[in-house]
């Protein structure tokens, strides 16, 4: 999960393109599952 800025109007067309193709946002499992884990990986290096 991220973002991406550009000012380059090419680079933006070609960012919103592979947007559209392949999924916009994470669903809620998804976020919950990136947010545990996050907090659960120093824990885990022990």
């Amino acid at each position: 999960m991220g973002a991406a800025v550009t000012s380059d109007p090419d680079l933006h067309a070609a960012l919103h393109d592979h947007r559209n193709l392949h999924g916009t946002i994470p669903g809620p499992m998804e976020v919950f599952l990136v947010l545990s884990s996050a907090v659960s990986t120093p824990a885990s290096g022990r």
